[in-house]
């Protein structure tokens, strides 16, 4: 781990990421999640729809924001800081995180082949 920790702290600054199919898979059922408990109605619902989706998939609740960030568009460390900041999470709270996103293969590093955007769910 501190080996991959090392390494996720001297990629360049440009180095972007994307989210994986699975990624996509599990970042579109956060949304439908968020969607169902729209139709029930207040913030009680809305947190147990957040809590269920990151338990089922044994997921920390903030991790949906990052997969939501990732998904618009392929995104540098800094971008997510800087998206991320209003919501209270550190540079340290970013590499965490995203350390967890790539060891689980729901976001991976970008390498530059994917010309017209990283892979599109079917």
């Amino acid at each position: 781990m501190a080996e991959n920790q090392q390494s996720f702290r001297t990629w360049a600054r440009s180095r972007k990421f994307v989210l994986s199919r699975q990624g996509r898979v599990i970042q579109a059922e956060f949304i439908r999640a968020v969607v169902a408990a729209r139709g029930i109605g207040g913030q009680p619902a809305f947190e147990a729809a957040r809590r269920e989706w990151a338990a089922r998939h044994a997921l920390h609740i903030d991790h949906a924001m990052y997969l939501s960030e990732v998904r618009r568009e392929p995104i540098s460390l800094t971008g997510l800081g800087e998206a991320l900041a209003i919501c209270s999470q550190s540079r340290d709270d970013v590499i965490r995180c995203m350390e967890h996103l790539v060891k689980l293969e729901l976001v991976l590093a970008e390498n530059g082949s994917y010309r017209n955007g990283p892979p599109q769910l079917p």
